[in-house]
């Protein structure tokens, strides 16, 4: 029942403040921008597309075969003897021996040569084992592992 078709009275006076009432709550509104739905999106269309892109990727799957066979094609990695563990591990001497052999360059110890005894009683040029264990941790004659 609508205040106007009240007579005027008491009851049509409670009634228009009623409706006055509601209609002022209908009006607040929690945001300051009031968006229609005829008005157009506030991100424009050419920021959208790539943002969809980019959600919509997903990384191609990988055969695991293909890795395994990638993975056995790399080639070995070398790793040397730290210079603290050579230095733990040898001794440095001149050569009292006149039979000697270095294996690493082919070629005999002279007397008087700087070489150097590792721990598993080989020796060699001072110069050649140091270039050996750049790269290796073994010795070259019996392959004993120096750590």
């Amino acid at each position: 029942m609508d205040y106007t078709s009240l007579p005027p009275s008491r009851r049509r006076g409670i009634a228009y403040a009623n409706n006055l009432h509601r209609r002022r709550r209908r009006r607040i509104t929690f945001s300051p921008i009031r968006t229609s739905p005829v008005s157009p999106s506030p991100i424009p269309p050419f920021y959208i597309q790539p943002i969809r892109t980019i959600v919509r990727y997903t990384p191609p799957r990988i055969n695991i075969f293909d890795e395994y066979t990638i993975l056995t094609q790399l080639q070995d990695v070398k790793i040397g003897l730290l210079t603290k563990n050579l230095l733990k591990n040898s001794t440095v001497k001149l050569n009292e021996n006149e039979t000697e052999f270095c294996v690493i360059c082919q070629d005999n110890i002279d007397v008087d040569d700087i070489i150097r005894n590792i721990k598993c009683s080989h020796n060699f040029h001072i110069d050649c084992i140091d270039n050996w264990f750049t790269e290796n941790k073994k010795c070259p004659t019996c392959k004993y592992e120096l750590t």
